[in-house]
């Protein structure tokens, strides 16, 4: 059972926020929503297409698409590494119980260094450690829980998040979107 009707994991790019969020959205049976996927479906367009038309236009696709989402029930979202670049977006953060998974700037790297389809990412390790220090305070500002995802493996990282929940009183039990009279 939760206490919540949202959870959203925010980080930095590589700290794991898509593959925590499936992990948690199978325990509890609950829908799962990476924003990044979401927003190419909403746009039809790719994040390397829209960040062509200006960073601006992505973060007002991803503005949108965080609006749409923080309302549902029994939903976990990977949100996208710069959501909580805009205050707004923040706000929408603070709606949900956020959780921050913080990876070192070295880690966020190395797991990162492989991929292709991050274009704030193309400045190599100057720009993701650029992007950390403007970025933490913010992950601090919404976060309500904050997890350590440093170099462990992804089952000791999911450990650690469901840890963080059930102390925080969020799982209180596995809640598989039954009707708690019904059982159904």
């Amino acid at each position: 059972m939760s206490r919540v009707d949202t959870v959203a994991l925010v980080g930095l790019p590589g700290s794991g926020k898509t593959n925590l969020a499936r992990a948690l959205g199978e325990l509890l049976g609950w829908e799962v929503i990476d924003l990044d996927d979401y927003l190419q479906m909403r746009s039809g367009r790719t994040i390397a297409e829209l960040f062509q038309s200006g960073e601006e236009c992505f973060r007002q696709w991803e503005h949108r698409c965080l609006a749409q989402v923080v309302g549902r029930k029994r939903c976990v979202i990977a949100t996208g590494g710069g959501v909580v670049e805009r205050a707004d977006n923040r706000d929408l953060l603070n709606q949900v119980f956020t959780v921050f998974l913080d990876v070192s700037v070295p880690e966020a790297q190395r797991r990162t260094a492989k991929s292709n389809h991050r274009p704030l990412l193309k400045g190599g390790g100057d720009r993701l450690a650029a992007l950390a220090e403007r970025r933490l305070p913010w992950y601090r500002q919404v976060a309500d829980v904050t997890v350590e995802v440093d170099d462990a493996p992804k089952h000791v990282n999911f450990s650690r998040l469901q840890q963080a929940l059930t102390e925080a009183g969020v799982i209180t039990g596995i809640d598989r979107g039954e009707d708690e009279d019904t059982g159904r």
